[in-house]
């Protein structure tokens, strides 16, 4: 894995819950974001494991080496220890570091995992994995983003448990002060809850997921509780396979690669604030793009992994940026003038 690039100077803020003005007062923000390889299991490995079909799961294919002693040929729970061993080391790097924040990327504990199942994180308990991250956030004060865990999520209009694709941010102190569900998905449950900014380190922070990117009105109700940074882990890779139509016309990933960079830089500036892009990491030739970044208007991109590889990197953002942003382009000013 890369080792840390620290860039910048960053001192550590804790700011109040004040109401969004247009005006961002002086702080800064130490993050760090890991491009994380979540190896996954195969879909044949899965079913070895559950001969009633419970699990359907859209891993890629890999060679993985994952002996324990308790699941000595690799299991879904082997693998989701592993990668959260993997990203406790990941932890604890970037809190030595001096790191307020780190953001790991969608399913990064089990690979990418599709319609029709039950939550492979249930084998462990989804308040286990909360509690143990929110140990080592306390432990090591530095605020967590989670990258998405798939839940259950009982409805009142079907006795059939629901699958949700649910993000966490877990502060220094060990509490849970963010969660959002995921509302624009192919598969699993939309949320449908509201999506609100919350504050930690002095930042006003709101998440998003993956193809919420592809979504301005995901972003505008974000912007309108004047969040400053917001945070979007994503799986998003190329399909690969004769088969695959977008693979007819972007064999290389170039055109998905600018599509990401567009929006990003897009969402930005319609926004005014910073963006965290946290994409996985595997393979090139199994679809695997990166452009991991953190990005603001004006300054462009502070930290882009353009590869797929595993990597981390941490960056030191200046908030007061957002105030020159505004200043040139006015673009919360007039938004909130309009009635749209």
């Amino acid at each position: 894995m890369r080792s840390f690039n620290q860039r910048l100077d960053g001192k550590m803020s804790r700011g109040s819950t004040d109401h969004p003005t247009n005006q961002v007062d002086s702080k800064k923000l130490r993050l760090t974001i890991c491009q994380f390889d979540s190896n996954p299991l195969t879909s044949s490995e899965i079913e070895k494991e559950d001969s009633q079909n419970v699990y359907s799961f859209a891993g890629l294919k890999h060679d993985v080496d994952r002996p324990s002693e308790t699941h000595p040929k690799g299991t879904v729970v082997d693998l989701v220890e592993h990668n959260f061993e993997r990203a406790k080391d990941m932890i604890i790097q970037a809190s030595s570091i001096g790191s307020q924040l780190i953001i790991f990327p969608e399913y990064f504990l089990t690979g990418l995992v599709d319609g029709k199942v039950r939550l492979v994180i249930d084998e462990l308990g989804v308040r286990s994995i909360l509690d143990r991250f929110r140990g080592l956030a306390k432990s090591y004060q530095i605020d967590i983003v989670t990258g998405t865990i798939v839940e259950g999520v009982d409805t009142p209009s079907t006795p059939i448990q629901k699958l949700s694709n649910t993000c966490y941010y877990i502060d220094k102190l060990g509490e849970v002060v963010g969660r959002y569900r995921k509302k624009n998905l192919w598969y699993l449950t939309p949320g449908t809850d509201d999506n609100h900014v919350f504050v930690s380190n002095g930042v006003r922070v709101g998440l998003l997921i993956c193809w919420d990117l592809s979504w301005p009105e995901a972003f505008r109700e974000l912007m309108r509780e004047g969040v400053e940074l917001i945070v979007i882990p994503s799986y998003w890779t190329l399909e690969k396979g004769s088969n695959s139509l977008i693979n007819s016309y972007d064999q290389d990933g170039k055109h998905e690669s600018g599509l990401i960079d567009s929006m990003i830089n897009s969402r930005s500036l319609e926004n005014r604030c910073f963006l965290a892009f946290v994409n996985c990491a595997g393979k090139i030739q199994d679809g695997f793009i990166g452009r991991s970044s953190v990005h603001v208007t004006l300054l462009g991109d502070l930290i882009r992994l353009d590869g797929p590889d595993e990597a981390s990197e941490t960056v030191d953002i200046d908030f007061k940026v957002l105030n020159d942003v505004e200043e040139i382009y006015k673009i919360k000013r007039d938004y909130l003038r309009k009635n749209f």
